[in-house]
This record gives structure tokens, sequence and C-alpha cells, in this order.
């Protein structure tokens, strides 16, 4: 079986790699860190971040000034992300893939392709830490225009200071299908190619990447149920992280889950629910990200928006994704190989272990997924 390791392993390997870029999308669009050191689960990498700049006059004079010092920034991200995907493979599998250089099973392709959608899922499940929208929930966006986007999300990014170039858009299946419909995506006139129509894809436009993605997560947003009007309980300063909502009826119950988005009335600021609160007497506690962008008085009107699909627009920077090797825990039970993606930093793992009169074949990985700058992201709902 050794001889025939050393030949199928490399194949699979390349394979996996190859069919885990293919259909992995929403990693190639955020930062990626690594390690090369191998890794078990729950550890952490450090993921470097630009410190802020500032500038200064010039001033001519015979000495010159001190210099400017800076603390380079970084983000922790936890390695907590740990799937594998089994498969087997016949006698004529393993013969094709000896004979043949670019033929891969089926079941292989599989195992790697259930592992991408992981990743994709893992990543486009960080729209809940994103505070900003654009759109009406329940409403597939573009219909008609490209307004949701072009004075809608894509300002927002311009407002939050985004920078203009790595921007993507993630869509969902009707919300990509509505874009696509565009005369201004599918006319060559219009749009400056032919893609839309010859290839089916909306590729670049108005200043971003567009993507469908069927991964793309739809938010059931709380129970919370106010008989007259959702209020304010109590004053909320400028910087606070905290809200008391309550029901001017008195009939306020149910619950606001992580990731319900709310509007406050007295500024345009949106916010989103860090974490599950429960209603009781009348009242509910919320923690809510970024902080109360000014002071709201007492009894301000309070909107939960509706659930919604959750698609994206945002900067590379706003989301980060992380992988590093899996350390050998096989005590010398199991055959294990591993190939890190030179262009990205993934690294796949095949395991092969002999057990009762069968050969298992397992894929695994281990890496972790973080918004690192939420501001740098912009629902888009539907």
């Amino acid at each position: 079986m050794a001889n025939t390791l050393t030949v199928l392993v490399p194949k699979l390997l390349a394979g996996g790699l190859r069919t885990l870029r293919q259909n992995a999308i929403t990693y190639r669009l955020v930062q990626t860190g690594y390690t090369l050191t191998p890794q078990t689960k729950g550890k952490t990498i450090t993921i470097p971040l630009g410190a802020t700049q500032a500038r200064a006059a010039v001033v001519p004079a015979a000495t010159p000034p001190a210099n400017i010092d800076h603390t380079p920034t970084s983000v922790e991200l936890v390695l907590d992300q740990w799937y594998k995907s089994d498969f087997h493979l016949s006698d004529q599998d393993m013969s094709q893939i000896d004979a043949q250089t670019n033929f891969i099973p089926k079941q292989s392709e599989e195992a790697v392709k259930v592992l991408a959608n992981g990743l994709d899922t893992d990543l486009l499940g960080l729209y809940k830490s994103v505070y900003q929208f654009a759109g009406t929930a329940g409403t597939t966006p573009f219909a008609n225009d490209a307004r949701t986007w072009t004075t809608g999300a894509r300002k927002i990014l311009n407002d939050s200071l985004a920078p203009v170039g790595d921007r993507s858009v993630v869509l969902d299946t009707d919300a990509e299908a509505n874009a696509i419909d565009l005369e201004e995506f599918q006319n060559a006139a219009w749009s400056g190619s032919d893609r839309g129509i010859v290839e089916g894809e909306i590729g670049r436009k108005l200043g971003a990447g567009w993507y469908m993605n069927q991964n793309v997560p739809t938010h059931t947003k709380g129970t919370l149920a106010a008989g007259t009007a959702l209020q304010l309980n109590a004053e909320v300063a400028a910087g606070a992280t905290t809200a008391v909502f309550k029901d001017s009826g008195g009939t306020l119950t149910g619950t606001m889950t992580e990731g319900d988005l709310f509007t406050i009335a007295g500024h345009a600021q949106q916010y989103t629910c860090s974490a599950l609160a429960t209603a009781a007497a009348n009242l509910v506690t919320v923690t809510f990200t970024p902080a109360a962008a000014t002071t709201y008085t007492i009894s301000s009107v309070v909107t939960h928006i509706d659930g919604h699909v959750a698609s994206l627009g945002f900067h590379r920077d706003a989301f980060a994704i992380g992988f590093a090797p899996l350390a050998d825990d096989s005590m010398g039970l199991a055959r294990q190989f591993m190939i890190q993606d030179p262009l990205t930093g993934i690294v796949l793992r095949l395991e092969v272990t002999r057990e009762y009169k069968q050969v298992t074949w397992r894929y695994d990985i281990l890496y972790g997924v973080k918004a690192i700058r939420p501001e740098l992201a912009c629902r888009i709902l539907g």
C-alpha cells in the first residue's frame, strides 16, 4: 500500500486543492492569514493591520523634527473551525488515479466541495456583525434598477471611508437573477463588456466584483413583539453599547437575537444586536454595535428590522480568515499528508487509515473567521 500511496496521495491532494479553489468563493474576497507552524483547534494566529497615519506640516529648520512613532495593530484570530469529510475509493478509482494524470474521483471531489461550502457558510455567517444595511427586508433587490447598490450599499461604504478598490458584492440566487437581468449589466454599450450575455456572469461593475453564492444566509429576526410601540425605556448616552427597550403599551414579549438590525429615531445610525436578549416585565436589555452615535432621549422610537436574506457588499478588510497546518495526532495509526496553497495559505490534509477490511480516506481543514472591520461592510437586504 505504501508504494500505491506515494502515487495516489499527491494527485488527490493537488486535485482537492484545485476543487477547493474553484468552489470556495468568499475566502478569496477577504483578508487571509496563515501560519506554517502546525496548530490544534483553539490556537490563535495574528493578522497584522495598518496603523492610523497622520499628516504633519513641513517647517524648514536647522534641526529635523522628531520622528513620529507608529504602533502597528493586529487582530487575534482563533482557529476554532475544524472539519473533515470521509470518502472511500474502489480499486478501479485507484487504478484510474494511478494511470490518468488529471483524474479525480467524484467522491473525492464531493468531499472537498462540502468543506468548501463550509468555508463560505462560516464567512458569510459573519453578517451578524455587520450593522449597516441597504434595501428593504423581505423584498429581493435589483428588481428594477441597481440603486440598492449605487445609492445604497455603495454610498454607505463610501461614507464609512472604505477604500474604493477590493470591493465585492455577494448575492443570493434571487438577487443575482434580478441584477443580471438589468440592462446596465447586460448591455455592452452600458456595461463595457459582453460577459453578462456570453458567460451569464455580472463580473466587475460599478466599482465592485459581483458574485452569486448559494450559501448566502437568511436572517430570522427575534420574536420581540410590542403591542403598541417599541421605545427606549431610558436615555441612551452617546458611546453606550446597551439600551433598554419597552413597549409603550406595556405588553413587550419575545426576544431579540444576535444579528437583529434596528434603528433609533433621532439619528441615521444603524445597529445590530450582539447577543440574545429576552423580554421580561415589559423590558428587554439589548447589547449592540457600534456604540451609540448620539445621545438618544427617553421614549425614542425603535424600529426593529424584519428578517431578510443577508447578501453583502464589502471591502476586503472587513473580514478575515486564517489557516494553519494541523498537528499530527495519529500516533502512527494513520498516514497523514498535507498541502498548503502558496496563493492563499489554505492547508488541506489527507489522512489514510486502514480499518476492518477497508481503507478510509479523509480530508480535513483547520481555520478561523472573524469580522475585523465591520464598518467596511453593508448588508444588502432581500
